[in-house]
């Protein structure tokens, strides 16, 4: 069987410090490293033994990818013939050259979702980082949390770019009517799909595929549904996930995270993004 297992461990620090981010200004703590790594070595021993087949996206709370362990747990999971797929949330900051990791990944199977942040790294610099994916016919998507100050910078990604790229905006929704008309239309001229990731769904009692075919691991290898249901269903030590029974409906009341909404099948999600639901690169971009 195939299942799809959005992997979250127990780091919660990042190297930038986004004003609007809870974790931007959390220090790293070297026993929190230690526990994050035995977790993730923990979940490639799992994927290692089992006898199914899995595409793996990791989704930490902070930037994972500046520490060795993670650039490592890509490559190995990358070449598994288990491994359909493992992808990464990062903000681009990682070491390039490092341990040689980028010419070791599996570029068929390894995918990335780049975060670009205006107001910490500049647009030269996120530049060099994605090129060096390109140079290597890396698949990767990448973004902007489209806050109003950011709204000429992501003019500039936009435009710096390959048109093969998928660049997507993260709608900002704290706040209810942020944006104005004016500032929609734009947004979606530079991002076709921003308009799906501008709303908060309603999905409690909806069917949704979590919990079915799709998983959240956390670095104890406790299972649940997805992020954003705290019920454990399940331990990847104990449970064979083809056994798992967990009811096909949300519970919660609404979804508004695009790793979140996309399993919900009335929202069609899957005939617009295929193969790159985890990377977030729609059908009609084609990267390699």
């Amino acid at each position: 069987m195939e299942f799809t297992i959005l992997y979250r461990g127990s780091l919660k620090s990042c190297n930038f410090h986004c004003a609007y981010c809870p974790f931007a200004w959390k220090k790293i703590v070297h026993q929190d490293l230690e526990t994050d790594k035995a977790g993730i070595s923990r979940f490639i021993e799992f994927i290692e033994n089992s006898q199914h087949h899995y595409r793996i996206l990791f989704t930490p709370y902070g930037e994972a990818m500046i520490h060795a362990y993670y650039r490592e747990a890509m490559v190995r999971l990358s070449k598994l013939p288990n491994v359909i797929k493992v992808a990464v949330q990062t903000n681009g900051s990682f070491s390039v050259t490092a341990d040689d990791w980028l010419d070791r990944i599996a570029a068929d199977t390894a995918a990335f979702w780049l975060s670009f942040h205006p107001e910490q790294i500049s647009l030269e610099q996120f530049t060099n980082q994605y090129q060096a994916l390109l140079d290597r016919n890396l698949r990767f998507s990448c973004g902007v949390v489209g806050i109003k100050t950011n709204i000429p910078t992501i003019r500039q990604l936009r435009a710096t770019l390959p048109q093969f790229v998928y660049m997507w905006i993260n709608a900002y929704k704290r706040w209810h009517g942020y944006y104005t008309d004016k500032e929609i239309e734009e947004l979606v001229l530079l991002d076709p799909l921003f308009n799906n990731n501008l709303h908060y769904y309603p999905s409690r009692g909806h069917i949704c595929r979590t919990g079915q075919e799709i998983f959240s691991v956390d670095e104890k290898g406790d299972i649940r549904r997805c992020h954003f249901v705290d019920t454990i269903i399940g331990n990847i030590s104990e449970n064979d996930m083809a056994n798992l029974h967990c009811s096909p409906h949300c519970p919660n009341d609404t979804c508004h995270c695009h790793i979140g909404y996309i399993y919900l099948p009335e929202l069609h999600q899957h005939s617009i993004y295929g193969d790159g639901m985890l990377e977030r690169i729609p059908c009609q971009y084609k990267m390699g």
